[in-house]
């Protein structure tokens, strides 16, 4: 997806300093943080001017021998084809043009030293897993004051508790009393948004499924937002009292056209909710 571009970045120009390394970073985002778009600090080592000799890479400059200040230098090989000519990078002076009489110790004539910076990275409502951004001129300075290369920052999303990501919409599951189910009302589901009501209705069977609008992920650029699929599980208690099993014995006889009085649904749902 990336090609070439975290092998080294740009190369040696010629008779000019050489771009910087692009960089590669990763960060991981809760599906709360995607949904809202969140500011990132991010800590990174990377290239930048050395502080001893202000990325210079040394005193005395002067042209280099070995490419005469051109920056690039021929390579004579030979094949089945014949004599083949290659240019390349010169080696002496990395493709500046210029070397140095004393080259700096703390470089060794790089004009670049590892530091520690923080930078900041503002993401988008929306993203995904495997997206990337790219920040231009943050990765290592080049060498020799040098243009910098880029950072790409490739998107990581944590696996959320309560929620299955597939694109823009989300899936869970929520157990509702087996009461409810049978005789309707409202449970409370939570969504990235906050707690909301579903209502039951009377009769839902286990396994269904049940689709709150808008309540999924935004899209990238603000394109819509998706819904939250939610499929219930009918809970039936592994234990009984002895009321209750007195009441289902009751439903049972119901169930069945007789003792079934005008009260008894309000008594089950009583006892079992």
């Amino acid at each position: 997806m990336f090609g070439g571009m975290f092998g080294g970045g740009g190369g040696g120009r010629r008779g000019g300093p050489q771009r910087g390394q692009d960089l590669q970073v990763r960060v991981k985002l809760t599906l709360e943080e995607i949904a809202e778009g969140v500011s990132k600090k991010i800590k990174i080592r990377r290239l930048e001017p050395c502080r001893t000799c202000d990325g210079a890479g040394g005193k005395g400059r002067r042209t280099c021998a070995t490419c005469g200040g051109m920056g690039q230098v021929k390579q004579v090989s030979q094949s089945l084809f014949g004599q083949m000519i290659n240019v390349v990078s010169c080696p002496k002076c990395e493709g500046t043009g210029h070397t140095f009489e004393e080259a700096c110790r703390t470089c060794q004539g790089s004009g670049l030293e590892r530091q520690e910076v923080t930078i900041s990275v503002q993401i988008p409502a929306g993203v995904a897993e495997g997206n990337y951004l790219t920040l231009r001129g943050e990765g290592n300075k080049g060498p020799r004051k040098g243009p910098a290369g880029d950072i790409v920052v490739l998107i990581e999303e944590q696996e959320h508790d309560l929620f299955h990501r597939d694109g823009q919409n989300l899936y869970a599951e929520a157990r509702v009393p087996y009461t409810t189910a049978t005789l309707g009302g409202s449970i409370r589901i939570p969504t990235l948004d906050g707690d909301v009501d579903l209502k039951v209705p009377a009769g839902t069977q286990s396994e269904k499924v049940f689709a709150l609008r808008g309540k999924g992920m935004p899209g990238l650029h603000g394109r819509g937002r998706g819904d939250l699929f939610v499929k219930l599980q009918v809970r039936v208690p592994d234990k009984l009292t002895g009321k209750q099993k007195e009441l289902l014995e009751q439903l049972r006889e119901c169930e069945s056209g007789t003792n079934c009085e005008k009260t008894f649904f309000e008594k089950v749902k009583e006892i079992f909710t």
